[in-house]
């Protein structure tokens, strides 16, 4: 019967502990991608006038006066992150990570951005600012 117990009170400690740890890890895949969209911004930005204003899973178009679109997925590698760049024009941009299906149960670390300059912001699931997430 002691057994049990024991079993019990290791298995409610270290649970929790591992799910966490998992939800922190997962994080790895946003920070991959928004990485991997930094690249793809300023090879877009060597043949535009301006960086891209939205993601284009297929095909980048590059239309003054229309449309900048890059061709980039709009979900992580691995799945817990939406894709999007919030904010571009011809100076600079802001690309931004959010999370979607089993990720959004990390409720300290909701979305997590980066800007052109490299300056890496993060909020949690109330929209306040985390630090914890880069």
């Amino acid at each position: 019967m002691l057994v049990i117990v024991m079993a019990g009170i290791l298995a409610a400690i270290a649970i929790p502990g591992y799910q966490a740890a998992i939800l922190k890890t997962r994080r790895t895949d946003a920070k991959t991608a928004l990485l991997s969209l930094q690249q793809a911004q300023e090879k877009y930005r060597s043949n535009c006038t301006q960086y891209a204003t939205s993601l284009n899973p297929g095909q980048s178009v590059c239309q003054p006066d229309s449309d900048y679109q890059l061709n980039a997925p709009t979900l992580s590698p691995s799945g817990y992150y939406l894709l999007s760049i919030t904010a571009a024009d011809a100076g600079g941009y802001t690309l931004t990570a959010t999370h979607t299906g089993a990720q959004t149960q990390d409720t300290g670390c909701k979305t997590l951005s980066i800007t052109k300059e490299g300056v890496k912001t993060s909020t949690d699931s109330h929209d306040q600012s985390s630090s914890d997430c880069w």
